[in-house]
């Protein structure tokens, strides 16, 4: 936002630029608002009050300190974008809108620090933005400005806070590599298991397997033996086999 120079008293006709929008009063009293474009105005009568860039715009929110829930004092900043909707009601309903909009930034800012604890802040940053910018929004809407979005930049917390959170990130840092050890030994030791219990089961099948294939090979020698007992033949051999042997046996008694 700026006010007109004086050159616009005097000159009738005057140009808007894209994206911009200039509020024209006459004699001290609201006339009319200029879109971009060429305009043709009264010398002396009328000139340019108020003029708006229509574009999205950024303000720097300076740091400022906060207490937390949990009684922590904070520093914080932030980034805020806004945008001129109604230049009218920005130029008549607030002396200075984008000042009105800063401030309003910096205490919606610390009241919703004042509803979360410390490491909320740093989870939550999200909805954080999003109540700020909700609580602008119902705020600045009648003064014609919209927040588009609003984004806290840095959180600092005390130096002695900082450390203890840093203590407690590195042992939880540690925690989970002993865990993730412990868990690996875990699964080394449980493949080890599996890996014995497969080799034991199939040295099992293997001895299994030979003790059958040796009960095979009996039985087909007692079922060779038996049916050559039946034949007659086989069997008066048998038997003379039998009688010469125990003739010698005899005889080499006697001797």
């Amino acid at each position: 936002m700026r006010r007109a120079i004086f050159g616009s008293l005097i000159l009738p006709l005057f140009q808007v630029p894209q994206n911009n929008a200039y509020v024209i009063e006459r004699l001290g009293k609201y006339a009319r608002i200029a879109d971009p474009g060429l305009h043709f105005k009264l010398p002396f009568v009328e000139y340019v009050g108020y003029a708006y860039s229509l574009k999205e715009q950024v303000a720097r929110i300076d740091t400022q300190s906060a207490i937390t829930k949990d009684n922590v004092m904070i520093k914080i900043d932030g980034v805020l974008y806004y945008k001129i909707t109604n230049p009218l009601k920005a130029s008549y309903d607030i002396s200075n809108p984008v000042a009105a909009l800063t401030y309003m930034a910096q205490t919606s800012m610390r009241s919703e620090i004042g509803k979360i604890d410390l490491d909320t802040t740093f989870k939550e940053r999200a909805m954080l933005n999003s109540n700020i910018k909700a609580a602008l929004n119902h705020a600045s809407k009648k003064w014609g400005i919209e927040c588009m979005r609003y984004e806290i930049k840095d959180i600092k917390p005390p130096e002695e806070i900082k450390r203890a959170m840093e203590l407690q990130a590195e042992h939880e840092r540690l925690k989970r590599n002993t865990i993730l050890r412990s868990e690996g030994t875990m699964t080394s030791e449980i493949n080890i298991a599996e890996g014995e219990k497969q080799a034991s089961v199939l040295r099992g099948e293997g001895e299994a397997a030979r003790i059958l294939q040796e009960a095979r090979g009996l039985v087909k020698s007692l079922q060779t033996i038996g049916k050559s007992l039946e034949d007659p033949r086989t069997c008066l051999l048998y038997t003379s086999d039998a009688a010469d042997d125990s003739l010698r046996v005899d005889l080499g008694g006697r001797r």
